[in-house]
């Protein structure tokens, strides 16, 4: 039987893979991987309170396909927005346009992982079968889409 907590990390790893990938892409002067912590943190907090006001949301009675299709993309956009704006312009690592798409990436990433094993842990309350189903799924939908 898989533990939630197990299923909790694997829910981490796409996030991982994505760090590395975006991590490398910057071949002629790459950022401290320290730099990245501040972004990953901002938009990792950013994803409790749109847990929140997502819950909330949901006792308001709407219809399922609202909430997925309608208010939890807006909702977790605004969030990582939010979280977003607090990228180390001043920075004086911050010296290219890469590195500003390397934080916002780096971000998107924080709030993309926190996300997914809030879902994740969610299902596996169901099922460890729907939990692992989930996973599958997030794994690859749920990735750094755009940057902010």
């Amino acid at each position: 039987m898989v533990h939630s907590k197990t299923i909790a990390a694997l829910a981490f790893a796409p996030g991982l893979f994505w760090l590395w990938y975006i991590y490398r892409r910057d071949v002629f002067e790459p950022e401290p991987r320290l730099a990245h912590c501040p972004h990953i943190s901002a938009r990792m907090l950013i994803t409790l309170p749109v847990g929140v006001v997502e819950g909330l949301v949901s006792l308001a009675g709407l219809s399922d396909v609202y909430l997925v299709v309608v208010a939890a993309p807006v909702y977790e956009e605004l969030g990582n927005f939010a979280g977003g704006i607090f990228h180390r312009y001043h920075d004086r690592e911050f010296d290219s346009q890469l590195t500003g798409i390397e934080y916002a990436g780096s971000g998107r990433v924080g709030f993309a992982s926190l996300d997914n094993a809030r879902y994740v842990v969610l299902a596996y309350s169901s099922s460890p079968l729907e939990a692992i189903d989930t996973f599958a799924f997030r794994a690859f939908f749920s990735g750094p889409r755009r940057t902010h």
